[in-house]
């Protein structure tokens, strides 16, 4: 059976490059609607898209990942899941929305806020789950350019639109009405996608099969709340008990991290229709195979790129933030971006165990692992301030890598074959190579020259080698081994 690696490959790029040009837009736009609406309207209008993302949880209840896995298995059922999910999440939409209006209404916030939230929770709550939606089908069977292309048109028209209405004297609500328009542009294309593609959803669930969907769906909903709240605990918990100079300081190195992970959720989720096929069909050997491949390249991905950022780590805070007031964030990014790596293996151990039936096991060590990271918070805040939190923050993630490589191991009962010692020589070899010439190059020239560096030896040592190049390139129907 083949591999597949080219549609991995490709599929994981479209995710990459799509985040890529999403991050650079969104800097560009946000500095020029900030600058045009100055701190105070500014504010609201990052307010009226943050106010509903805390009601998000209650409007998916994790049934996006049910149903990538589900109709990644059974393709040919996808009208009628697409059906199930539609109803499903449109009712928890309403249900978000309701209790976001009433939590809205209860606030001290003035008039011209209260609109543009109401806007916000419409286009998060409503036009959101629509386009998540038909993104789940399009995952599910691997179609994700129809998801790069929603994201890119979206995000050009916003951004054009943004700029316009602000030239023309438009104010915060204008600016949020532009956003709103957004979301409808991904609603329409994603249906006509939908439509070309046949795969517009035939509605026939019935009350008795949703108590047990919901109840398949609830570690994926529990798995999605505790990843939403370890993504602002160590920020809160530092702002809290090291105040917010500490939390600045932190913040200036953990979002260029947070970032970086964006490689490692590409490739993630082009590998998992992949591997529910393979354990779909019984092809053990397959999914083995599979798994080798790509977290051999996560590792040549992840650990070089680490060691470079830990060199380079103060140019570039400096080249970010002009400004040396930032300088302390550079000892937290050495030590966030050992992330990298770690997340970079995790994260597909993770979706490989969700690929075969272990979600409720990877959601529970993760609830253990948010568990770990508060209490590590606690601790080491008070005595390390920001330098605590990093710490904190990448033992969680340690601990999350072992007691999935521990569940894999034991799940799967077979093991992954990877040219370990000669990945480490590579990577002990670029230490070196960083220690002599860091300090004498120009830190840009200095990166460039450390990844190809790195690429030569890989090549030379044979852990990379033209099978591995030829089996990006061959179409998917040819086979790799």
């Amino acid at each position: 059976m083949s591999i597949r690696l080219n549609t991995i490959f490709k599929n994981s790029s479209i995710g990459i490059l799509q985040n890529v040009f999403n991050i650079i837009v969104s800097i560009f736009v946000n500095g020029y609607i900030a600058g045009q609406l100055g701190t105070g309207e500014y504010g609201k209008f990052i307010f009226a898209f943050a106010f509903p993302q805390v009601f998000s949880v209650i409007a998916d209840f994790g049934l996006q990942g049910y149903y990538i896995k589900k109709i990644t298995g059974h393709k040919e059922a996808t009208r009628t899941y697409m059906g199930e999910m539609v109803l499903l999440r449109i009712g928890l939409s309403v249900v978000a929305v309701l209790l976001a209006v009433g939590a809205l209404a209860a606030t001290g916030h003035p008039e011209d806020t209260k609109k543009a939230v109401l806007i916000g929770v419409l286009s998060v709550l409503i036009a959101q789950t629509l386009i998540t939606n038909a993104w789940t089908v399009f995952q599910a069977h691997e179609e994700f350019k129809y998801i790069a292309v929603s994201n890119i048109l979206s995000r050009v028209v916003i951004a054009l639109f943004s700029i316009g209405v602000l030239k023309l004297g438009g104010g915060m609500l204008a600016v949020t009405c532009v956003y709103a328009t957004g979301y409808v542009i991904q609603v329409v294309y994603c249906f006509y996608i939908l439509i070309k593609e046949k795969w517009t959803p035939v509605f026939s669930v019935t009350r008795g099969d949703i108590a047990g969907i919901f109840k398949e769906a609830l570690p994926f909903s529990l798995f999605g709340i505790f990843s939403f709240l370890a993504l602002s605990i160590d920020k809160t918990m530092l702002s809290l008990m090291s105040g917010d100079d500490s939390l600045g300081i932190y913040n200036a190195a953990s979002s260029l991290c947070t970032n970086s992970f964006m490689i490692s959720i590409a490739v993630a989720n082009a590998v998992f229709p992949t591997l529910v096929q393979s354990f779909r069909q019984n092809s053990m050997g397959d999914f083995s195979r599979k798994m080798q491949i790509i977290l051999k390249w996560m590792l040549l991905l992840g650990m070089p790129l680490a060691l470079i950022i830990t060199f380079y780590g103060y140019d570039i805070i400096l080249f970010i933030y002009r400004n040396e007031s930032y300088k302390p964030s550079v000892v937290v990014l050495q030590i966030l971006i050992w992330m990298l790596p770690i997340d970079l293996v995790s994260r597909i151990l993770r979706y490989a165990l969700i690929a075969v039936n272990r979600e409720h096991s990877v959601t529970v060590y993760y609830g253990c692992g948010l568990a770990l990271n508060v209490l590590l918070n606690f601790i080491l805040i008070p005595q390390y301030s920001y330098v605590g939190a990093a710490y904190a923050a990448i033992s969680t993630q340690v601990f999350l890598l072992a007691v999935q490589g521990i569940l894999y191991f034991r799940s799967l009962k077979m093991g992954i074959s990877l040219p370990y010692l000669r990945i480490v020589l590579g990577n002990a070899t670029l230490l070196g190579a960083l220690w002599l010439w860091s300090a004498k190059v120009y830190w840009m020239a200095g990166i460039v020259m450390s990844i190809g560096f790195f690429a030569v030896q890989m090549m030379a040592l044979g852990v990379v080698n033209r099978q591995d190049f030829a089996s990006i390139l061959v179409r998917n129907d040819e086979k790799l081994i």
